[in-house]
């Protein structure tokens, strides 16, 4: 089901580029900043703005749009595994499903929907998306090609995925076995394939060895 709805997103134009496109340059810029009314605005009734509104924005969606959306995957399939919930008119997304750019490849994030898409409390084991921090250590990494990397408390796997391009093993570990699932989605969407261990800061690699370690 996971390479299904990689594709669909894909073939969708489902990508940092094909949103941007999308929303245009002041739509896009304000969602960036945090302010969703205009990207709503600036969405309609094709495959890519379902998945904007869905994913991105937290909206309800007729479950008919949705199936036709993602073809591959399936209505059915999608809420069996927890990617949608049924909703009052629709279906809603349970998880963020995010495009992010290195500025050469296109990838896809798996995290929980946003405090600001949910009603009531956050779930105990909520995992958070693609932070201002978590970028500004991406860029902030010095890129240089090594053996294995250590992403400590990896969380959605936002680090792993930006290690991936210039580290041959990356082990990546969290307290959260949720953060481990979604690290593991984000990981299968783009291709990877990570060590994805349980365990409280340096006990899941107690003995082991890093040329690299980001947290």
């Amino acid at each position: 089901m996971v390479d299904a709805l990689g594709s669909d997103m894909r073939s969708a134009a489902y990508t940092h580029d094909g949103v941007a496109e999308l929303l245009g340059a002041e739509a896009n810029a304000a969602f960036n900043r945090g302010v969703w009314w205009p990207a709503l605005q600036a969405t309609g009734d094709d495959r890519l703005s379902v998945l904007v509104r869905l994913f991105l924005l937290g909206c309800v969606e007729p479950g008919e749009q949705v199936g036709s959306a993602l073809p591959s995957a399936g209505l059915a399939a999608l809420l069996a595994n927890g990617v949608v919930e049924p909703a009052p008119g629709g279906v809603r997304a349970a998880l963020d499903i995010r495009p992010h750019s290195d500025g050469v490849c296109d990838f896809l994030v798996v995290s929980d929907q946003d405090a600001a898409h949910r009603s009531g409390p956050l779930r105990h084991d909520h995992v958070l998306g693609i932070g201002g921090a978590a970028v500004s250590l991406a860029r902030a990494m010095i890129r240089t090609p090594v053996e294995r990397a250590l992403d400590l408390g990896t969380g959605c796997g936002i680090q792993a995925l930006h290690l991936d391009a210039h580290c041959a093993e990356i082990v990546a570990t969290d307290t959260n076995p949720r953060a481990l699932s979604l690290a593991a989605a984000t990981a299968r969407l783009n291709g990877m394939s990570w060590h994805l261990r349980h365990g409280s800061l340096f006990e899941p690699v107690a003995g082991e060895r890093f040329a690299l370690i980001v947290s």
